[in-house]
């Protein structure tokens, strides 16, 4: 039995995640195919547009054979420790042979002379020159790559090793040399619009059939000043002015959804009928749903922000001074924000705060998980489930658990589902729909 596995959003899936799935099961050779996705929130410290059962069905539609969840600690971490816990995750199953990502640029041998430098313990002529290129206002993972460069003498000329997907590609096989991992590392070559490419067609026709009014999404949702800065924070995405891309990326999706463009074209049918129907339900979240819990959190101050994870000392004043100019998610970020300190990374922390996530109060190398939560898998894989029950060091949990014997990241997970659903909640005027209710997804 030959098993791959896979670290991704799906937010939402498209073309380009469909083309990968296909790449990694004929390069790999594999039985069976392990998608470990991100919950209700994602890596940018956002809302995951569509909930995490949709995605999860949008992938097994597409091939996958089991989607477990990465726990929310690790889903909305920085790239590090993204990559650590979704490495983590497939090691701890006993059946997974190797680990297939996205890279945008062919050197693969230069992915992996960084990785192994990551990995190991710094020089002190390194360290060095990251407080150098840090003093001088480059972000950490800039001045990481900088002091790298000039350590070692690499020559990358057109920055192709500082791009979204090389950056998480670097920190998967750095995790994978860290754990020592059986892993076998498989890229898959980018094609198609950037990660943060808002790109999708030049005349793309307006989206309609998607509401029984036939009324496109909401303004006060959408917001198209709102997502566009940020999908390109950190990045010089050039907006609809280059050839059209194989595959739009995620971001240029729900970009073109704010502007009420048809995506039918950069989506497998089945995904695209399943993300119509969350739609025509208004069952979809963006940053700005967190405009006004956020802002009550923050005034709430029953705990110091130091104590939530990725809150760092001068971040918390920042947040504190500037409490005062809130508005919203996105432009307090915007406020908040540094040279230094990235968009994302202040989203992050400001998720964290939202959720309740404190840090962990061992080593920040001990978040790994400790369970995974499957959220479907198709009939056939039954053999790959049998397998991971005889041969995982984690438990594989298909039916939650009483409140008292959870884990407690799982605890964390059950948080930030049920935010997302209070807050979908609010938009659609249904119910909030019970976690504890929903039922794992078993295809054919």
């Amino acid at each position: 039995m030959k098993v791959t596995g896979i670290i991704a959003e799906y937010n939402p899936f498209h073309n380009g995640h469909l083309h990968h799935m296909q790449m990694a099961r004929r390069q790999s050779g594999c039985d069976y195919i392990i998608a470990v996705m991100s919950p209700d929130f994602v890596q940018r410290g956002i809302p995951a547009f569509l909930d995490k059962w949709v995605r999860a069905r949008m992938a097994l539609d597409a091939g996958a054979d089991l989607v477990l969840e990465l726990p929310i600690r690790h889903a909305a971490g920085s790239a590090e420790y993204f990559a650590k816990g979704g490495v983590s995750l497939l090691s701890s199953l006993g059946v997974v042979d190797a680990l297939s990502f996205g890279c945008e640029t062919g050197r693969i041998e230069s992915l992996m002379e960084y990785a192994r430098f990551l990995s190991k313990e710094e020089p002190e002529p390194y360290k060095a020159l990251l407080q150098r290129f840090l003093k001088e206002g480059a972000s950490f993972a800039r001045a990481r790559y900088l002091a790298w460069l000039t350590f070692s003498g690499t020559q990358d000329p057109h920055g192709l090793l500082h791009s979204p997907n090389d950056i998480l590609a670097i920190e998967y096989l750095r995790a994978i040399f860290q754990m020592k991992s059986p892993l076998q590392p498989i890229p898959i070559l980018r094609s198609g619009a950037g990660y943060h490419d808002l790109q999708l067609t030049p005349a793309a026709p307006r989206l309609s059939g998607l509401n029984p009014s036939g009324a496109s999404l909401p303004e006060d949702a959408s917001g198209v000043q709102k997502i566009a800065p940020d999908m390109a924070e950190d990045t010089h995405p050039a907006l609809f002015s280059s050839p059209v891309p194989d595959y739009a990326s995620a971001a240029g999706i729900r970009h073109a959804l704010s502007l009420g463009l048809d995506v039918s074209s950069q989506m497998p049918p089945a995904a695209f009928r399943l993300l119509s129907g969350e739609l025509s339900q208004n069952r979809y979240l963006m940053p700005s749903d967190l405009d006004l819990p956020l802002h009550l959190k923050l005034y709430e101050k029953k705990a110091s922000l130091t104590d939530y994870l990725d809150v760092s000392e001068d971040l918390a004043r920042r947040i504190t001074h500037l409490l005062p100019r809130y508005t919203g998610f996105e432009q307090f970020t915007t406020l908040l924000k540094t040279k230094q300190v990235t968009r994302t990374r202040v989203q992050r922390a400001l998720l964290h705060i939202l959720l309740g996530m404190k840090a962990p109060s061992g080593h920040p190398d001990s978040r790994i998980p400790d369970y995974a939560r499957v959220l479907g898998f198709r009939r056939a894989a039954l053999p790959l489930l049998h397998e991971i029950k005889k041969h995982s060091a984690i438990p594989l949990i298909t039916r939650l658990p009483a409140e008292k014997q959870a884990p407690h990241g799982l605890k964390e997970d059950l948080d930030a589902v049920c935010l997302w659903e209070v807050l979908v909640s609010k938009k659609t005027g249904a119910p909030v729909r019970n976690e504890r209710q929903r039922q794992m997804i078993i295809l054919p």
